[in-house]
């Protein structure tokens, strides 16, 4: 028996982003639900066990982050890239920052902050629908169009530095091919 139904809203339990239930799957050994993000869109298959129901939370101030100890890269009025740690959303709306290195304090608008995120990629996986990303591979080990395999699963690497904050790691190989 199915847990969830059509439409319900779910959560991913390793990143806590909400997904809509489109559609059950049943395999002989356990269930698995196609889910789209309402965040980015994209679809996946995900197990029942990995998802728990959403229930609604009030929602934060636009201004606040979600994790105050992520290091952001913003642009000096030198043009070199300083890195920062985040402090506060002060009366105007502006964020607060530490400068790492200098503790030089910044108020600037929150659009001038970029999250430094571990280098991802983003991959399809070519056997079943649905796909994900991956981290701890070394920037220039893949291109777009080279072929992996992670598991069981064989993915399609389709972009490169995803920025992807729910990657997981990845434990493969990479496929080696030649023109015949």
């Amino acid at each position: 028996m199915f847990k969830f139904k059509l439409g319900d809203k779910v959560v991913l339990k390793k990143s806590g982003k909400v997904a809509e239930v489109i559609r059950r799957v049943s395999y002989s050994y356990e269930r698995w639900y196609e889910v789209e993000f309402l965040e980015t869109k994209e679809c996946y298959q995900i197990r029942e066990l990995d998802l728990i129901l959403y229930t609604e939370q009030p929602s934060s101030s636009t201004n606040t982050m979600q994790n105050s100890n992520a290091l952001y890269s913003f642009t000096k009025t030198d043009g070199s890239t300083g890195y920062v740690t985040y402090l506060a959303t002060n009366s105007a709306g502006e964020w607060v920052v530490e400068e790492c290195g200098t503790g030089t304090i910044h108020n600037l608008p929150k659009d001038h902050f970029e999250e430094v995120v571990e280098y991802t990629i983003k991959v399809e996986n070519i056997v079943k629908s649905g796909g994900g990303h991956f981290k701890g591979i070394k920037e220039g080990d893949v291109v777009v169009g080279d072929y992996i395999i992670d598991g069981c699963s064989i993915y399609l690497v389709v972009e490169l530095n995803s920025k992807s904050k729910t990657a997981i790691e990845f434990q493969g190989r990479k496929f080696l091919t030649q023109p015949l």
